[in-house]
């Protein structure tokens, strides 16, 4: 089985040459955890948030960082009562870093939307897929920049 590896780099130009410069470390997952299954990060760069839908014996989390090029952890959203299995399937942040969608795929499916509180996210409600399964609620989620849709 694989590990998960995330790094991010970023494109910069030094004088009249493009070069490549590693922002922050590089991040590994456990075996089978499918770490960093989904990214989302925000226009400016200053928020960034990680799904993990294979931890915790596949109920999943979703791990937030602020900071732009010191990428500082801030913490791990779980999944709340409702929701369904492998949480952080898909992670969508609004443009302006004022709203996080976070998908979880597994049965009916659910998308959980959480709000900004300074560096914090705090749970802003549930949608649920339809009763039937295997109809890929939660899979692919995205937000407008403002964060209204």
């Amino acid at each position: 089985m694989k590990k998960g590896l995330l790094s991010l780099w970023a494109s910069l130009l030094f004088s009249t040459t493009w070069g490549q410069v590693q922002i922050g470390v590089d991040l590994t997952g456990c075996t089978n955890c499918r770490v960093a299954n989904s990214v989302t990060i925000s226009d400016n760069g200053d928020r960034m948030a990680i799904g993990n839908p294979g931890v915790n014996g596949n109920a999943g989390a979703v791990e937030a960082f602020t900071g732009g090029s010191t990428l500082s952890f801030t913490g791990a959203l779980f999944p709340p009562p409702g929701s369904t299995d492998e949480f952080g399937t898909a992670v969508a942040i609004a443009g302006n870093a004022s709203r996080l969608a976070i998908g979880s795929f597994s049965g009916q499916g659910s998308v959980t939307i959480w709000g900004a509180n300074g560096p914090d996210w705090l749970p802003d409600g549930t949608l649920l897929g339809d009763m039937n399964a295997g109809q890929a609620f939660g899979s692919a989620i995205d937000f407008s920049q403002d964060g209204s849709r």
